[in-house]
């Protein structure tokens, strides 16, 4: 199969937008296999980057899977030295989760592969073109997230009263 796109896709904003992060996760994978990670390894180790000491569920949340499915690859990472849990010093059933101080010179390496696939994918775009996608793709992505939001809120049954 080619890679040229059917002409009623290329104009298919949703499409575009799922299959560039599928095209990007692919590169990610091919290049994060040098470091012997697997694609939710390097994606959960990025997010950590960020969300350092986020909670189990608010990975799970942000990388949109689910508890066990979460709580299975912290026990990998974690039986590797990669991560480590800790209780909420505000609430003792939540662990948060940390990465280790063996993994975080990775993470950088992790971190500046991601920013080298992003800035590669955007070579041919100026500055301002950049600045103009992303701005549009935030507010594509906020739009989504109040959808979900009353989708949510829709699914939920009435208070009693």
């Amino acid at each position: 199969m080619n890679n040229k796109l059917p002409e009623s896709l290329e104009n298919y904003t949703g499409y575009l937008i799922t299959d560039i992060g599928r095209l990007y996760r692919t590169e990610m994978d091919k290049r994060m296999a040098r470091f012997e990670l697997t694609r939710s390894q390097w994606w959960l180790i990025s997010f950590l980057s960020h969300f350092e000491g986020a909670t189990q569920q608010e990975l799970a949340d942000v990388m949109d899977v689910g508890r066990a499915g979460i709580a299975k690859l912290i026990d990998r990472l974690e039986k590797k030295g990669l991560v480590c849990r800790a209780a909420d010093a505000r609430d003792g059933r939540s662990k948060r989760v940390y990465l280790s101080e063996r993994i975080k010179p990775l993470a950088i390496e992790v971190e500046k592969e991601i920013a080298d696939t992003g800035q590669s994918s955007m070579r041919r775009l100026g500055k301002d073109d950049i600045a103009t996608l992303n701005r549009l793709l935030n507010t594509i992505r906020a739009t989504v997230l109040e959808d979900q939001q009353a989708l949510d809120a829709a699914d939920r049954p009435p208070p009693d009263g």
